[in-house]
């Protein structure tokens, strides 16, 4: 096994990096250093992943491992699932890129998700056989489009009711006959993800529709009016089609 400082010195060389790359200063020269020299080698990209490779002794194996972060795939966002698969099949593109021989070792407390499982196999068409089909249970893309409203203030009372306020005038104009044509489902109001960002409440409504110039145009008015109405004072509101928040 390769002595332990020499770990601390890489793992202080890609700290300089991302400390210069963030306050913009000029990155220093690392000392000449080859994959075999290492137990382990720490890579911290500009994001927000991390990923951790190491090899033996004699170089015959590579092992790279993910940070686990279950509640990727847990999050209310359709495209959770693909995401999580995403970061997950990472390593097999990485191993090839060193030497034939590699393993991945994705660090999870839910090992049986399907995630999961399907990626650790490498199984990109059983994935996308199953994502396709959760999402057309779910009606999100590509078989409907998600149009969310959000309405976001510092007084959370004022905001939940300005969004219930907006709830209601869909409702009723989704009732007439001008738009019945649009097969929209009307969900919420619920709150963001994060409910509370520097200070300020955000809570939504969601149109599960095709996404069509009518329904553009039906929200694109309700959003005015919510604009020009006194009683929203302190909140504004805001649509987006197939939010990635």
């Amino acid at each position: 096994m390769k002595p332990f400082p020499k770990l601390l010195a890489l793992a202080a060389i890609l700290s300089g990096w991302l400390a210069c790359d963030t306050l913009d200063l000029p990155v220093p020269e690392p000392e000449p250093f080859r994959l075999e020299e290492y137990e382990i080698i720490v890579e911290a990209p500009a994001g927000t992943k991390m990923t951790t490779a190491g090899t033996w002794e004699d170089g015959d194996e590579i092992y790279i491992a993910l940070d686990g972060r279950d509640k990727d795939v847990y999050r209310l966002q359709y495209s959770a699932g693909t995401d999580r698969f995403t970061i997950d099949t990472v390593p097999g593109a990485v191993n090839q890129g060193f030497r034939d021989a590699g393993t991945a070792v994705i660090q999870t407390m839910t090992p049986e998700n399907p995630v999961i499982q399907l990626a650790a196999k490498q199984d990109y068409d059983a994935f996308y056989k199953t994502e396709l089909e959760l999402r057309r249970l779910r009606n999100s893309p590509p078989f409907r489009d998600l149009i969310t409203v959000t309405a976001a203030g510092q007084d959370e009372t004022r905001v939940l009711e300005s969004i219930c306020s907006l709830r209601r005038a869909f409702e009723d104009a989704l009732r007439t006959e001008a738009c019945r044509g649009l097969q929209v489902q009307l969900l919420g109001p619920a709150s963001a993800s994060v409910a509370r960002v520097n200070n300020t409440w955000r809570y939504r409504l969601t149109l599960c529709a095709k996404n069509s110039a009518a329904l553009r145009a039906l929200v694109a008015d309700y959003l005015r009016q919510f604009s020009k109405d006194r009683r929203n004072k302190g909140v504004f509101a805001f649509a987006d089609v197939n939010a990635y928040d």
